[in-house]
């Protein structure tokens, strides 16, 4: 009988750390590696395995396997902010104070002798910055239309399954987020914060669509030359899409755009897909500290 899916997430990269990227797939088979793809659906209603699909079906690909109900929901640490923003406020410092509270929570946790590890402080023992290729460190976002502050896992922004270790450190930070809702922000104001249960279905920071336009500036990893400003935001927002393992937007605009001190720009986005893909979707070379964060439209 047939069945009635929704297609949650297509990519190149393999959803479990220990996986393989689809091209890997192509080789002694007659297909082109782009056109192998892993691909994450989700059924109207409960079926029985084995799932095999695709063109590659009868040719040992397009095997599926279940998806526990929780591997997709944890990772993400909502906030609300329900009172205390001055008037002065600003994004970049309300996720400062949301780094250093977590940051301080955490040292309770495992203790004041205990050294952080990376998956917290986005930095190696020695003080200096990660030097992981994929950032495999938490990101701090905020959410203004919504007035929202979140704490992102580094499998949640990599669109994979957490490793053992990263299981183990996201054991410590449940504990360590426990109780959060006094937050001093400096200038930006004393907050009230409130955990929010997050509904991935349709919150517009997760569910699936095939638009989504920044929330929060977009700033380039690169400093690209020979372009116009405009041009090298939609160059660099590619490449980021092609680390991600995404499909690439069918078309990128600017729709807004600044420059910064240095000669530097930033701005914001808005990305059509060919098919729909899921959050979250948290890009560029400030994503881990509030910049580059998209939201879908209808």
């Amino acid at each position: 009988m047939p069945a009635v899916a929704d297609i949650k997430r297509i990519q190149h990269e393999p959803f479990e750390a220990n996986g393989e990227r689809a091209e890997a797939f192509a080789h002694g088979s007659r297909f082109a590696k782009e056109r192998l793809w892993h691909v994450e659906v989700e059924f109207k209603s409960a079926v029985s395995g084995p799932v095999v699909i695709g063109d590659g079906r009868y040719l040992g690909l397009g095997l599926m396997r279940p998806l526990a109900g929780n591997e997709r929901e944890t990772g993400v640490y909502c906030f609300g902010i329900e009172a205390g923003l001055t008037a002065a406020a600003t994004e970049a410092e309300c996720v400062r104070a949301l780094r250093r509270a977590t940051m301080a929570r955490v040292q309770e946790v495992l203790g004041r002798r205990v050294s952080m590890p990376t998956f917290f402080t986005g930095h190696e023992t020695d003080g200096a910055p990660s030097r992981d290729a994929d950032h495999s460190h938490l990101a701090f976002a905020i959410d203004p239309p919504r007035a929202r502050l979140l704490v992102v896992a580094p499998h949640r922004l990599q669109g994979r399954q957490a490793t053992r270790d990263e299981r183990a450190s996201l054991a410590t930070l449940d504990i360590a987020l426990q109780g959060l809702t006094d937050l001093r922000a400096g200038a930006s104001g004393q907050l009230r914060l409130a955990a929010i249960a997050l509904d991935t279905e349709s919150d517009p920071l997760f569910r699936p669509a095939r638009v989504w336009e920044s929330v929060t500036d977009y700033h380039p990893t690169r400093h690209a030359k020979r372009m116009t400003a405009t041009e090298a935001l939609i160059a660099d927002a590619r490449a980021e899409i092609a680390r991600r393992g995404l499909a690439q937007p069918e078309s990128i605009d600017v729709s807004e755009l600044r420059s910064g001190p240095r000669g530097g720009v930033a701005g914001r986005l808005r990305m059509r897909f060919r098919v729909a893909v899921s959050g979250p979707l948290i890009l560029g070379r400030t994503r881990h500290m509030g910049g580059g964060l998209f939201a879908a439209m209808s």
